[in-house]
């Protein structure tokens, strides 16, 4: 990798530049691009990691939904069970807005998790897409693509030399929910290194250290909380 592109890694990265994992990353991206790279290649490359690591869920500060619901759901609820009130109509339709939110942060938090364990053992995340079809490299040039479940799209590789070579896995069975946390153990070669109880630990941290991660916001929570407490005490 051109020396001008490392040093606008680090620029960009600054104080987090050690800790994305982006020297690892370099290599693995020359090792994959090299032969068809050039500066402005590069750049592109540098900037999508870069995006990527600081919208992490830990540290990113999601912008507020501009969404407003869908009310006619109230009356659907209500005709199927009519012994629901407004506070329980606005209990759903506030948990279900949570709820959302939450899944669809859930691959970028499986993701970090990943990075945070792996790290130290010379991985890294490839943040943002950076790498498409490659989620994660070691230091010894494995490739790792990474979904949550197993019903979710698989992204093609958009090079037809590395297809054979990047090890595929996925955290949860769509159909039987079940995890599959011991083969990726076997895949990094680290014995107990992941587990769903641990990933559910980082989620529920992550969640209570930067509820902004979310697109509902603390707000939201703050309101169903409120709603769930007068609805108990009733």
């Amino acid at each position: 990798m051109l020396a001008s592109s490392i040093s606008y890694a680090k620029d960009l990265l600054s104080e987090g530049y050690e800790y994305s994992g982006f020297e690892i990353a370099s290599v693995v991206y020359d090792s994959v691009y090299g032969e068809d790279s050039g500066a402005s290649m590069e750049k592109k490359f540098v900037d999508k990691f870069h995006r990527g690591f600081i919208d992490r869920p830990t540290v990113k500060e999601a912008l507020p939904t501009r969404t407003v619901p869908d009310y006619s759901t109230d009356s659907i609820l209500y005709a199927l069970i009519p012994s629901l009130d407004e506070t329980m109509l606005s209990l759903i339709r506030i948990s279900h807005k949570i709820s959302m939110a939450a899944d669809s942060i859930i691959g970028t938090m499986l993701d970090e998790y990943i990075h945070d364990r792996l790290r130290p053992y010379g991985w890294t995340c490839c943040w943002g897409n950076s790498m498409q079809g490659i989620d994660f490299c070691s230091k010894e040039g494995l490739l790792l693509h990474v979904r949550n479940k197993s019903n979710t799209e698989v992204s093609a590789n958009d090079k037809n030399r590395i297809r054979n070579k990047v090890i595929k896995w996925f955290r949860l069975n769509a159909y039987t929910g079940n995890t599959k946390w011991e083969d990726l153990n076997l895949i990094v070669g680290k014995s107990g290194l992941f587990s769903e109880e641990d990933f559910k630990n980082f989620t529920f941290d992550t969640i209570k250290n930067n509820p902004h991660c979310l697109y509902t916001g603390e707000e939201e929570a703050k309101r169903l909380s409120t709603l769930v407490e007068g609805y108990v005490q009733r």
